[in-house]
């Protein structure tokens, strides 16, 4: 066996591991805390391998291998067609019309792995999905926020370059923490601020947080 190749089953041996061992619950919350580290990344069998994509994973092992088969509500089936949809869309366009097909195909890569990992989600238990967004994604995001302002005010203040980058736009620094850019970091704490918004207002906010 090629040594590239037994380290692929070694992993994928883990990963199997893990998902027996490991509670939903807890895996859930592992994914939701890797879509706050996707600076973190490890490039290895030619792809860069993030956090989120080894989560999204294990979660899918833990859905096929030791949870009771469940009929996906029509919400989530049409989240997942609309996803398999955009894949589909992304590969055709790429074949066409990309003047860099590798850098496209790695954001189909990226979007396929989205769309795994939205087929998982839709399939876990609504009681366990609701805890671990109310309780492990708003304190991730709280985290994040507090985090966000304090290296921005020190870089713009003098002080050491940590978890900032500039922007050329206004010259100035943007906080992306541990997101891959300071983009992403905008965009996970206005989704996770729309979801505090949202739990706000839901009759069942007390039971999302108990």
């Amino acid at each position: 066996i090629k040594p590239a190749l037994g380290v692929l089953i070694a992993a994928l041996a883990i990963l199997i591991l893990l998902a027996l061992v490991l509670p939903l619950s807890a895996i859930v919350n592992l994914v939701i805390i890797a879509s706050f580290l996707s600076r973190i990344s490890f490039f290895t069998f030619g792809f860069h391998v993030r956090p989120e994509h080894v989560t999204a994973l294990l979660l899918l092992v833990k859905i096929v291998i030791t949870t009771q088969k469940r009929r996906i509500g029509p919400f989530g089936s049409r989240a997942v067609l609309a996803m398999s949809v955009v894949v589909a869309l992304n590969v055709i366009a790429t074949l066409i019309n990309s003047p860099d097909k590798k850098a496209s195909f790695d954001i189909v890569g990226w979007l396929f792995m989205d769309t795994v990992l939205l087929w998982s989600l839709v399939q876990v238990p609504e009681a366990i999905l609701r805890r671990a967004v109310l309780r492990t994604g708003l304190f991730c995001a709280l985290i994040m926020g507090v985090l966000t302002i304090a290296f921005w005010a020190v870089a713009e203040t003098g002080g050491p370059l940590i978890g900032v980058q500039l922007d050329t736009a206004y010259g100035g620094y943007g906080a992306y923490v541990a997101s891959y850019e300071a983009n992403i970091a905008g965009g996970l704490l206005m989704l996770w601020g729309l979801i505090a918004l949202a739990s706000l207002t839901s009759n069942d906010s007390a039971v999302w947080i108990t």
